[in-house]
Protein backbone atom coordinates (compact mmCIF):
# COMPACT_ATOMS: atom_id res chain seq x y z
CA UNK A 1 0.00 0.00 0.00
CA UNK A 2 1.32 3.17 -1.09
CA UNK A 3 0.53 6.46 1.74
CA UNK A 4 -0.06 9.76 -0.41
CA UNK A 5 -0.35 13.47 0.43
CA UNK A 6 -4.12 14.35 -1.19
CA UNK A 7 -4.34 17.55 0.66
CA UNK A 8 -3.13 19.86 -2.73
CA UNK A 9 -5.52 18.14 -4.74
CA UNK A 10 -8.55 19.59 -2.85
CA UNK A 11 -12.24 19.25 -3.67
CA UNK A 12 -11.39 17.48 -7.12
CA UNK A 13 -10.43 13.99 -5.85
CA UNK A 14 -12.98 11.49 -6.03
CA UNK A 15 -13.61 8.82 -3.52
CA UNK A 16 -16.64 7.73 -4.32
CA UNK A 17 -16.65 4.32 -6.85
CA UNK A 18 -20.26 5.32 -7.89
CA UNK A 19 -18.99 8.79 -8.74
CA UNK A 20 -16.51 7.18 -11.14
CA UNK A 21 -18.31 4.30 -12.78
CA UNK A 22 -19.33 4.73 -16.10
CA UNK A 23 -17.93 7.95 -16.68
CA UNK A 24 -15.08 8.59 -19.62
CA UNK A 25 -11.74 10.06 -19.34
CA UNK A 26 -10.89 12.89 -20.97
CA UNK A 27 -7.19 12.58 -21.17
CA UNK A 28 -5.24 9.26 -20.20
CA UNK A 29 -4.06 8.10 -16.90
CA UNK A 30 -0.50 7.09 -15.08
CA UNK A 31 -0.89 3.66 -13.38
CA UNK A 32 -1.68 5.29 -9.44
CA UNK A 33 -3.02 8.73 -10.11
CA UNK A 34 -5.84 10.18 -8.66
CA UNK A 35 -8.94 10.00 -10.24
CA UNK A 36 -10.10 14.15 -10.26
CA UNK A 37 -13.57 15.16 -11.15
CA UNK A 38 -11.76 17.44 -13.20
CA UNK A 39 -10.66 14.00 -15.51
CA UNK A 40 -14.43 12.33 -16.02
CA UNK A 41 -16.72 13.13 -18.42
CA UNK A 42 -19.91 11.69 -19.17
CA UNK A 43 -19.62 9.02 -22.06
CA UNK A 44 -21.09 9.12 -25.45
CA UNK A 45 -24.57 8.07 -25.70
CA UNK A 46 -25.08 8.67 -29.27
CA UNK A 47 -22.37 8.17 -31.79
CA UNK A 48 -22.65 10.10 -35.41
CA UNK A 49 -24.44 7.92 -37.99
CA UNK A 50 -26.47 6.56 -35.52
CA UNK A 51 -29.85 6.01 -36.52
CA UNK A 52 -31.94 7.13 -33.13
CA UNK A 53 -35.75 7.52 -32.61
CA UNK A 54 -36.96 11.46 -32.72
CA UNK A 55 -39.71 12.14 -30.21
CA UNK A 56 -41.65 15.37 -29.79
CA UNK A 57 -44.70 15.84 -27.84
CA UNK A 58 -47.31 18.89 -27.81
CA UNK A 59 -50.05 18.23 -25.19
CA UNK A 60 -50.95 14.72 -24.73
CA UNK A 61 -50.08 14.01 -28.48
CA UNK A 62 -46.54 12.30 -28.81
CA UNK A 63 -45.27 11.22 -31.93
CA UNK A 64 -42.19 9.04 -32.81
CA UNK A 65 -40.42 8.83 -36.33
CA UNK A 66 -36.78 7.74 -36.92
CA UNK A 67 -33.47 9.67 -37.53
CA UNK A 68 -29.63 9.95 -38.22
CA UNK A 69 -27.63 11.74 -35.68
CA UNK A 70 -25.43 14.00 -37.75
CA UNK A 71 -22.98 14.20 -34.59
CA UNK A 72 -22.29 12.74 -31.55
CA UNK A 73 -23.78 13.37 -28.54
CA UNK A 74 -23.71 13.07 -24.63
CA UNK A 75 -27.14 12.79 -22.68
CA UNK A 76 -28.62 16.20 -22.04
CA UNK A 77 -26.47 17.68 -25.49
CA UNK A 78 -28.10 19.05 -28.33
CA UNK A 79 -27.29 17.81 -31.37
CA UNK A 80 -27.96 17.30 -35.03
CA UNK A 81 -30.35 15.13 -36.20
CA UNK A 82 -31.29 13.84 -39.74
CA UNK A 83 -34.93 13.39 -40.20
CA UNK A 84 -34.82 9.94 -42.10
CA UNK A 85 -38.54 10.74 -43.65
CA UNK A 86 -38.16 14.20 -44.63
CA UNK A 87 -34.69 14.34 -45.07
CA UNK A 88 -34.55 17.97 -42.57
CA UNK A 89 -32.06 18.34 -40.48
CA UNK A 90 -33.19 18.90 -36.81
CA UNK A 91 -31.61 20.26 -33.52
CA UNK A 92 -33.18 17.44 -30.47
CA UNK A 93 -31.42 16.77 -27.00
CA UNK A 94 -29.94 13.42 -26.34
CA UNK A 95 -32.42 11.80 -23.71
CA UNK A 96 -31.00 8.51 -23.80
CA UNK A 97 -29.10 5.43 -26.05
CA UNK A 98 -30.39 5.96 -29.51
CA UNK A 99 -32.94 8.37 -28.30
CA UNK A 100 -33.66 12.35 -28.77
CA UNK A 101 -36.35 14.68 -28.29
CA UNK A 102 -36.96 17.98 -30.60
CA UNK A 103 -36.57 21.25 -27.93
Amino acid sequence: MEVRNISPLGDSLELDNSAIAGKALKRSMNAGDAFKTTLLDQPKTISRGELVSITTKSGSIQVVMQGVAMTDGKLGQQIRVKNSQSERIINAKVVGQAAVEIL
